[in-house]
């Protein structure tokens, strides 16, 4: 099982904030994102579900998650694909009573170190932000993992107050 242990913070000074961590972690590339949000009930449980259609370069990838914050810290269980046909997907989707409800497009910078994803960005109708992600496969290990994402933002200078834990979806919708 993948749980991913996700930190997003605002960011005051985006210049300032490329240069540290161009000074101290790995480059990777620069992205450009856009995703499209579908919404739909479970049949069964009547509960609200969300699936993520992101555009990456030329792929296409769903996501998945089942959400939740522990500390102002994402904590979530992913599941991940890739599809050859976005056009047929969303037929589907919208086939089965999914949807779409919110676009979102973000611009930015990935580096990586040890295994933890650091990623800058400006998502359009928010602002800028830096988020910081590490993929795990044991929950014994939340902890000691929000601490080292702790850790990368002293390194780059954003104080733990810039944490914001509504999502970018709840943040765009509110802004409307």
């Amino acid at each position: 099982m993948c749980i991913e242990v996700e930190i997003k913070a605002w960011v005051d000074d985006f210049d300032k904030t490329l240069q540290l961590l161009k000074d101290n972690y790995k480059f990777v590339k620069q992205y450009h994102k856009e995703d499209i949000y579908l919404e739909g009930i479970d049949s069964f449980s009547e509960a609200r579900k969300e699936v993520r259609l992101r555009k990456d370069g030329d792929s296409y990838i769903v996501t998945y998650k089942d959400r939740s914050h522990e500390d102002k810290v994402e904590v979530n269980i992913e599941k991940e694909f890739n599809i050859d046909h976005k056009d047929n997907f969303l037929y589907v989707m919208n086939q089965l009573g999914f949807k779409e409800y919110i676009r979102k497009e973000k611009k930015g910078y990935l580096f990586n170190s040890n295994n933890i994803n650091l990623e800058l960005s400006h998502v359009n109708g928010l602002g800028d932000f830096i988020e910081i992600e590490k993929i795990i496969t044991n929950r014994c290990l939340i902890d000691s993992t929000k601490e080292d994402l702790y850790n990368i933002l002293k390194v780059i200078d954003i104080n733990k107050s810039k944490i914001e834990d509504r999502y970018y979806v709840q943040m765009l919708k509110e802004g409307k």
